[in-house]
């Protein structure tokens, strides 16, 4: 979204877990004991806490958290050593039992906070009447040369199939300017249905990736070569963490524009859980982009934060504009690896439309644009090498280096590829 900062309720976000028309999903494979019916309401969600235990999330170790919470584990995700609880009384009071055991690592809430809305501006387009099948809406994509994809193009190197999840709130399966493109997914909040969107964010995202070019409709995507998979997330941070990992699991490359701040110190959410399920991620070998956030602080925005030191190999990616200055919405820290444009960006919208948003949100699909094309062109998919390559071939920007607002520069993906 422009901000995908939490707010503190969930009300945004149920709506993502109503169920769309589409592309079948895919059985997940193992990454979590998941419940194949629908994600629990908000209500039943506020009364959850994921644990995240020191080594295993064994039998022994729940049935001892059980016992001494009184709470019931509901769900174990074993290869993240973690498991949610559903708490039988006091939340406070339960939480602070399951810090205290000896085995417990943290505690975090299961509720996730809503997302704040998109700002977007709809694009009217005008069909062709020359017979090309030029995009109408291409000589509007400015972030295109500014970040020399065409190069890229006309260079025909980035040939190779990729695979690109992208973790958010679905995509809008029937998009004409998405046809073609779209894999099987999956929905974590609710493994029996599709992963249509109905929020619109993940849709926006997955335009910028991989529409359709040369189709005379709409927009052009940064990588043509790109297959996108939709992963749907839902009100738990339990399906963020699930939906990072099936994601690692099927796909080359996770672009998640999801980010949330942990403002709740008594109750903190997707930290550490988060944290878990990205280390999950480098453990397989799969690059993934994220978003700094648009708080225009300092902010420590999770997961993009990991991808300073915790878990170095994170793609954090800050905001850009026309000028190629960072804008002033961008969160901006340490952490930051590289820029992207961010500013009046044009993608596609839903029920087939386009529109012009705003936000990191949308820097970090196109800068995973720019690893598939990377990708496509034979460059090793190992998170590390697409990391230090896209850092030593960014465009300086701002101050001489590297600075907390640009990271390392903005993304060159002819420089990146060729």
């Amino acid at each position: 979204m422009t901000l995908l900062t939490p707010r503190s309720t969930a009300l945004a976000l149920t709506a993502a877990l109503l169920a769309g028309c589409g592309a079948a999903g895919m059985t997940p494979v193992g990454s979590a004991t998941t419940p194949r019916g629908a994600e629990a309401s908000k209500a039943v969600l506020a009364q959850r806490l994921i644990v995240g235990f020191k080594q295993t999330a064994s039998r022994a170790a729940i049935a001892q958290a059980e016992k001494a919470s009184g709470a019931r584990a509901v769900k174990v995700m074993p290869k993240v050593a973690m498991a949610v609880f559903e708490a039988r009384r006091s939340l406070k009071v339960t939480r602070e039992t399951l810090l205290g055991l000896p085995g417990v690592a943290f505690v975090e809430a299961e509720l996730l906070p809503a997302l704040e809305p998109v700002k977007a501006v709809n694009v009217t387009v005008r069909p062709r009447q020359d017979g090309s099948k030029v995009d109408p809406l291409r000589q509007e994509q400015w972030y295109l040369e500014t970040m020399g994809v065409p190069t890229v193009w006309a260079a025909g190197r980035a040939t190779k199939s990729v695979t690109v999840a992208i973790v958010d709130t679905g995509v809008d399966l029937k998009h004409p300017d998405l046809q073609g493109k779209l894999v099987s997914g999956w929905n974590a909040a609710d493994p029996g249905a599709p992963p249509q969107d109905v929020l619109g964010h993940g849709t926006m995202c997955a335009g910028l990736v991989g529409a359709v070019a040369d189709n005379a409709q709409g927009i052009a995507g940064v990588a043509p070569n790109a297959k996108l998979l939709p992963v749907k997330v839902g009100n738990s941070a339990s399906s963020v963490v699930d939906a990072m990992m099936w994601a690692a699991d099927h796909a080359d490359l996770i672009t998640m524009s999801l980010s949330f701040k942990p403002n709740m110190s008594q109750y903190p959410m997707a930290v550490e859980a988060t944290k878990r399920a990205a280390e999950y991620v480098m453990s397989k070998g799969v690059p993934m982009v994220c978003s700094m956030g648009n708080t225009g602080t300092s902010s420590r925005n999770v997961p993009s934060a990991f991808a300073g030191h915790e878990v170095p190999n994170l793609i954090a990616v800050g905001a850009t504009d026309r000028n190629d200055k960072v804008t002033s919405f961008s969160t901006y820290g340490n952490w930051c690896s590289v820029s992207a444009p961010g500013a009046s960006i044009i993608t596609t919208a839903m029920g087939g439309g386009y529109k012009a948003v705003s936000g990191t949100s949308f820097s970090t699909p196109l800068t995973a644009g720019v690893v598939a094309l990377m990708l496509g062109a034979g460059i090793d998919r190992d998170p590390g090498v697409i990391k230090q390559r896209l850092q030593a071939t960014a465009v300086d920007i701002g101050a001489p280096g590297y600075d907390e607002k640009a990271g390392a520069g903005r993304v060159d993906a002819a420089r990146a590829v060729l």
